[in-house]
């Protein structure tokens, strides 16, 4: 007589169980992360607005809005100064150069410039480069940035600069409120 000995199914059992109840718990997981979008791998990236703040980009429309509060609120200051008896001189303002380089691909020297001082909208730059009684500026518009006034890039090719070398560099600004000019550096024109 044979005698079988069954085998212990309780193992398999258990496992069995326990990749259910981990399938179970994976699945209520990824449902609730689905539905609320608040947790991995649904989280949604932009912020709600439960708080009332829009954080999305700035239309075209709120960037224009906000550059005309600006000149509103330099054109207030400046006629509470108007009225204060102050209206034939300007204001002196610092002018810094935040950029200037000869630009080998472009073959032009780069000059980017602004003044912390003022905010203004109706500024004109002026970018002036001397060596040996020559001569060599170049213009361009200011435009308002958030805590200053900035000066459209100036892009002056080599052909306008008669020989190379280092080349004396000093900015200027002028408004119908404000004036300044830079402190000078020095520019290597190469050709």
């Amino acid at each position: 007589m044979r005698i079988t000995q069954k085998r212990k199914k309780t193992p398999l059992i258990i496992s069995l169980v326990t990749v259910a109840v981990l399938l179970v718990a994976a699945g209520g997981y990824f449902a609730y992360a689905y539905t609320t979008k608040s947790v991995w791998p649904f989280y949604e990236t932009t912020q709600s607005n439960d708080d009332g703040i829009n954080y999305s980009a700035p239309t075209k429309q709120e960037e224009e809005a906000s550059q005309d509060a600006k000149k509103n609120n330099t054109q207030q200051t400046d006629n509470d100064a108007n009225t204060s008896g102050n209206t034939t001189t300007k204001r002196a303002v610092s002018v810094g150069i935040a950029f200037a380089a000869y630009d080998v691909d472009e073959k032009a020297v780069d000059v980017r410039a602004f003044t912390p001082d003022v905010i203004e909208g109706d500024g004109t730059c002026t970018a002036t480069f001397t060596l040996d009684g020559r001569t060599v500026t170049a213009t361009s518009k200011a435009f308002i940035d958030s805590s200053s006034s900035q000066c459209e890039p100036m892009l002056i090719p080599e052909s306008k600069f008669e020989v190379k070398g280092v080349w004396k560099l000093s900015v200027s600004y002028s408004s119908s409120k404000s004036t300044g000019v830079s402190p000078t550096m020095d520019v290597k024109v190469s050709k």
